[in-house]
């Protein structure tokens, strides 16, 4: 049936409903401090609908493809959402918003049971001129136990902040994390007539943390390529590895083979 259903300052309950019930509903739900009670029965929010409010859903909980926004029950941005059971979130947009440091200042998401994100995209909006430091952890969901997804956890997270915003789980919390940007610097180099020489990358972090930080790289082919096509020879080697940063460093180098050859060609590059 599709359509909204608003459950403000009550509760509606699912008394005996019949077998395929609520897929068929299928609604997008606003809590205005309201409570879903499905009993036993699962409250699935499938593709395009939403779940947003403050209040309690009880029973079994599953969003797939929709969006999830705590809000409070006056219409302002913080709220919370409760879950009396366990929550899986597949492939789920996650609106958070964020005000300061205290728990009040925060949506945030209470799971009884047992929490399962797969896939989620958080999009997070901070409020009011807040501007947290590196290794800031902000808390956004509490749950007894944590289920080891079926796809990635996450996606990435959508924020227009100056610093990058990772999400982290634990067994009885899920948490933003405060994390530096992560940037590599265009550099060029002559790749001579023969024989191969280093091109030194320089991947840096945007800010220094107390942490090690690691990270993966591979190249990707563009005007030069790693396997000889057209005639042409092979431009460089493809670089695979990872790099880590101790606490405190900001810069650390990649190193890529360059081939020479005596083709004519123009400037050519790769990522």
């Amino acid at each position: 049936l599709g359509g909204l259903l608003e459950i403000r300052g009550g509760t509606f309950k699912l008394l005996s409903p019949a077998a395929g019930f609520l897929n068929s509903l299928n609604p997008s739900v606003r809590l205005v401090d309201g409570t879903f009670d499905g009993g036993a029965n699962e409250l699935a929010i499938g593709s395009g609908r939403f779940l947003n409010g403050s209040g309690t859903v009880i029973g079994p909980f599953r969003a797939s493809a929709a969006s999830l926004d705590p809000q409070a029950a006056n219409g302002d941005a913080i709220g919370v959402l409760q879950f009396n059971g366990n929550a899986q979130f597949n492939s789920a947009e996650l609106v958070l918003d964020i005000a300061g440091p205290g728990p009040t200042e925060q949506d945030r998401l209470a799971i009884s049971g047992s929490a399962q994100f797969n896939r989620v995209s958080p999009r997070v909006r901070l409020l009011g001129g807040y501007a947290p430091t590196i290794a800031t952890t902000i808390p956004i969901a509490a749950h007894a136990g944590l289920l080891t997804p079926n796809a990635p956890f996450h996606d990435r997270v959508y924020s227009d902040y100056a610093l990058a915003l990772a999400l982290r789980s634990a067994p009885t919390h899920t948490d933003l994390r405060v994390v530096p940007t992560l940037a590599i610097a265009d550099t060029a180099l002559p790749e001579g007539n023969s024989g191969t020489q280093t091109m030194n990358l320089t991947a840096s972090l945007s800010a220094a943390t107390t942490e090690t930080v690691t990270f993966s790289y591979t190249t990707r082919a563009g005007t030069a390529v790693t396997l000889a096509a057209g005639g042409n020879a092979a431009d460089y080697n493809n670089a695979l590895g990872s790099v880590s940063f101790a606490p405190g460093e900001l810069s650390q180098p990649i190193a890529v083979t360059i081939r020479g050859d005596t083709s004519v060609e123009a400037d050519e590059g790769f990522t």
